[in-house]
């Protein structure tokens, strides 16, 4: 749906108000003066979020669900796509005609995601609101669904650790597992590939968690990191920081990179043809990229299938199934207590006591050919949540002098 400016708020708006109450039955309000339903699981009782999420949504025939994402120069479509995975993930579960209210907020900071938030509920009485922000700083998301009594959900590609410190029991938090995913291919590859190995990492990248991520796996499992490269600080340090991998005698190179940085690394890499030969390692948001490099081969760790659209629209995806499965419960006195529900991505578990949402990750061959890249699983390593019991053991070192203070794959 085209973007329209609102004409009394001054920021983008999608989606329409026309009618969008007709069909939809009690809403949260309602339900809350109403006296909200009686949870029908005890594993429900001190878990805000979900006992947040059933309240507004089992009595709710169609739920309204609100979107908020910053701008973002790496991804300029990203409200779009989360939007789209929204009401794809309704539609599957049955909710077609749910409405889907989007606002882009002005910047990235916490509270102008917070704002927008606060206006999709007060404006257009959303059921539950999805934010893209970074998963560490969420409390005043928190203070907001508190509040209101509206559940809010935050993705992001999850490059952020999220320590027990930094978790919000108001919030869901839901992501790629992208650095869950880093630490799961360190932890494969010291034995299916060596133990040691060598770090290119862009300035951007050196600004999240992947890295540290990576390297605690890979010493989980018996390996080390026996060197390190950041590369865009000085002109011609990505040809250095290649050069450096392939004289170190690594095992593997663990390549943390995304945009026209991997598209410069990876060029590198498959222009020597030592590093070349060196088993390549590459986050699964960055394995696309291969393609920039025809013939350079890799292994990645992915939480979606290797066939996959947008992984933000996944995203948005995996929230749409959620909300729709919530009513659907609802509506079955809560059989399961909505511990676990179907989602893009495959079956996904609601972790009750972290707030945060387990997925399995799976190793996967990639290599650049024709103009795309083919993919083919090779094992599932493991669960987000087994790299998640180690968040508050990763304790990243001083990074390279850029710290990314908010919001991944911005």
């Amino acid at each position: 749906m085209a973007e329209k400016p609102s004409q009394d708020s001054g920021f983008v708006t999608r989606g329409s108000d026309s009618s969008r109450d007709a069909h939809r039955g009690p809403t949260r309000r309602q339900v809350v003066i109403g006296g909200g339903v009686v949870l029908g699981a005890a594993a429900l009782a001190g878990v805000p979020f979900l006992g947040g999420l059933l309240t507004s949504l089992t009595r709710v025939f169609q739920p309204a669900v609100g979107v908020v994402a910053p701008p973002s120069a790496r991804y300029p479509d990203l409200l779009g796509q989360l939007e789209s995975g929204v009401r794809a993930g309704l539609a599957v579960g049955g909710q077609v005609d749910a409405p889907v209210f989007s606002r882009l907020a002005a910047n990235s900071a916490p509270s102008s995601a917070a704002a927008m938030a606060r206006d999709l509920i007060e404006r257009e009485k959303v059921d539950i609101v999805l934010v893209y922000a970074n998963p560490t700083r969420t409390d005043l998301l928190g203070a907001l669904s508190a509040e209101t009594g509206v559940p809010v959900v935050v993705v992001d590609p999850g490059a952020h650790i999220v320590t027990s410190a930094d978790t919000e029991p108001r919030v869901l938090s839901h992501s790629l597992g992208h650095w869950q995913s880093a630490w799961s291919l360190g932890s494969w590859s010291a034995d299916a590939v060596g133990p040691r190995a060598y770090i290119i990492s862009s300035l951007y990248e050196s600004g999240f968690d992947t890295c540290g991520a990576f390297e605690h796996g890979l010493a989980q499992a018996g390996g080390s990191v026996i060197g390190t490269s950041v590369t865009h600080v000085q002109p011609g340090d990505v040809a250095s920081a290649v050069h450096a991998a392939v004289v170190s005698g690594a095992d593997s190179i663990f390549a943390a990179c995304s945009g026209t940085e991997a598209d410069e690394i990876l060029r590198a890499i498959a222009a020597d043809k030592s590093a070349a030969r060196i088993p390549l390692l590459i986050p699964g948001l960055s394995a696309d990229r291969l393609v920039s490099a025809p013939g350079l081969s890799a292994f990645t760790a992915l939480t979606w299938p290797a066939a996959k659209k947008s992984a933000f629209a996944m995203l948005g995806e995996d929230v749409g199934a959620l909300v729709a499965a919530a009513v659907e419960g609802g509506r079955k006195a809560l059989p399961s207590g909505m511990t676990e529900f179907t989602g893009a991505r495959g079956d996904i578990t609601l972790d009750l006591a972290s707030g945060r949402t387990d997925i399995a990750v799976g190793i996967h061959s990639a290599v650049a050919s024709g103009g795309f890249v083919a993919f083919e699983p090779l094992s599932v390593a493991m669960n987000t949540s087994q790299a998640s019991a180690f968040a508050d053991d990763i304790v990243p070192e001083v990074r390279s002098g850029w710290l990314d203070v908010y919001g991944s794959a911005l």
